[in-house]
């Protein structure tokens, strides 16, 4: 009996202890974050003085000339502002990167008062969560094993704010297993349809046939009260979780169900993701690099960093086709292929398209393609932008504007007026285009990976666009412009990135390339 006491009060102390050290641990998170946030506050304020100076001074620099005595302390100047600029955002970096091991150290303790300690402090209705942290939360929390913590989830599953729910609908996609369906499907009906959106979309990672009907439910229920952007993400889901990219209203996809949808449906199958036609160029007028544009609320990101000089071969298919001839070095940055005897020639800019065969720069192709798409193939009541991105994000306009004959010759001089130069700032050209409250579709244009702006990582990129795209289910349409060669290029790298944007926001993504 002495011993079973014994081991009882050892037993005991262990636990306390153990409670003990789990709230030191939290404590000393709470007190290093909201240090760190201060911190990291002031030097978010820092770095967009810096940059703005630098902006101002580099301006101030084209007005002069280099032949003007104020250019050298111009130039001085300009250059102590990027610095400066670089110096805080390295902080910054290392803030995050103090944040994140915190987070994870919280969460390795897998335990319910982990998970109830993140959930309150970052995910309560009066708090917002940073994008840097959201996949971290995401990750830490599909890991969690222990009964109680899963218990907790799936209680504020159904209770918690509309930013908990959102997090906690992503959480049980990202576990892979079907045992969270019914919950799910329960949250298809909650009363914010964003979070019924973020249900359905968690079901379609888990594909379960029980939930093909109720998300078919959700989408007409959407319909009916003429929520658009809630109908395009119970769509998109539906589009993910079934693989019939074609159905495009919830009258195609109960018509579908009904017939013969119930019976071949196979959950444990995940379907393929859509391909481009390779009859497509035969169906009538379409774009070799944009492929049909039905929205009539659009923008278009085009990429116009340096490496949109590479030279190549555009394919006989949109996606593919085959290499051209061995490509000499030409001594400068890029590889270009020789000019076929023979090949197609350039049509007069906003025209017509790049045919197959067609020869010429990156940057050349693009400015072809989207003259053409502009003046040929927008809706004749669409809205739409141009915005272009390198190391800094410039626009044709500030917002959306009507495609009139004079605002599509307007866009056509933007777009021929294009150079590539620069650095990559993807982040910034994505977060440009959600300043746009009306628009319903992005195309966006890519021939590399990020190098330039406040992330280069693709993670945190993903992150922020579901951030921004939450309650806005934009589609995003990705295109991997990759003819030709350009030094260290990472091809493979970028069609990952513009495959998972595309899945991840209803999307297609088209890679244009001759390897």
């Amino acid at each position: 009996m002495r011993a079973l006491a014994t081991i009882a009060v050892t037993v005991l102390v262990f636990f306390q202890l153990s409670a003990v050290l789990v709230a030191d641990e939290m404590s000393d998170f709470k007190e290093d974050y909201q240090r760190l946030e201060r911190q990291a506050k002031e030097l978010k304020h820092k770095i967009d003085q810096a940059q703005e100076r630098a902006e101002k001074l580099r301006s101030a620099m084209k007005k002069v000339g280099p032949r003007d005595p104020e250019y050298s302390k111009l130039r001085s100047e300009y250059f102590r502002a990027s610095s400066a600029s670089r110096q805080y955002s390295s902080q910054l970096q290392s803030c995050m990167k103090q944040i994140v091991s915190g987070l994870k150290r919280v969460l390795a303790l897998n335990n319910k008062a982990a998970v109830e300690f993140i959930l309150k402090e970052f995910y309560t209705s009066s708090k917002k969560h940073g994008i840097k942290f959201y996949g971290t939360v995401c990750k830490g929390l599909a890991a969690i094993t222990d009964k109680e913590a899963l218990d907790y989830m799936q209680e504020k599953l159904k209770s918690g704010s509309k930013s908990m729910k959102i997090l906690l609908c992503e959480v049980f996609g990202l576990m892979g297993k079907k045992d969270y369906a019914d919950a799910l499907i329960e949250t298809l009906s909650d009363s914010n349809m964003t979070v019924g959106v973020a249900a359905a979309k968690a079901l379609a990672q888990l594909r379960p046939k029980k939930a093909v009907e109720p998300v078919i439910s959700a989408l007409e229920a959407a319909e009916r009260k003429k929520r658009e952007a809630a109908a395009r993400g119970f769509l998109h889901a539906l589009q993910k979780m079934t693989g019939q990219y074609s159905l495009l209203c919830g009258l195609d996809f109960r018509n579908w169900w009904e017939g013969r949808g119930k019976d071949s449906y196979d959950e444990t199958q995940p379907p393929e993701l859509p391909g481009i036609d390779k009859d497509a160029l035969k169906d009538g007028p379409r774009s070799v690099v944009y492929g049909v544009v039905t929205s009539k609320r659009v923008i278009f990101i085009c990429d116009v960093s340096g490496s949109m000089m590479a030279r190549g071969k555009v394919p006989g298919v949109p996606g593919g086709g085959p290499e051209t001839e061995p490509r000499p070095e030409t001594g400068g940055d890029v590889v270009k292929p020789p000019v076929p005897r023979g090949a197609p020639a350039p049509p007069k800019l906003g025209e017509g398209g790049v045919q197959p065969g067609y020869v010429g720069s990156r940057i050349d192709i693009l400015k072809i393609e989207l003259a053409y798409v502009i003046n040929k193939l927008l809706p004749p009541q669409a809205r739409f932008n141009v915005i272009t991105y390198s190391t800094n994000v410039g626009s044709w306009k500030k917002s959306l504007t009507k495609a009139s004959k004079g605002n599509r010759e307007s866009a056509i001089e933007f777009v021929k007026k294009m150079r590539a130069s620069g650095g990559t700032n993807t982040y910034g050209a994505l977060e440009q285009a959600f300043k746009d409250k009306y628009m319903d579709t992005i195309y966006f244009l890519s021939d590399g990976n990020p190098t330039a702006g406040q992330t280069t990582n693709h993670g945190e990129i993903l992150a922020a666009v579901k951030q921004w795209n939450m309650e806005r289910n934009v589609t995003i349409h990705t295109i991997g412009l990759l003819v030709g060669r350009y030094p260290r290029e990472d091809k493979e790298k970028l069609k990952q990135f513009l495959r998972k944007l595309s899945a991840d926001n209803g999307g297609e993504c088209r890679i244009i390339s001759d390897d």
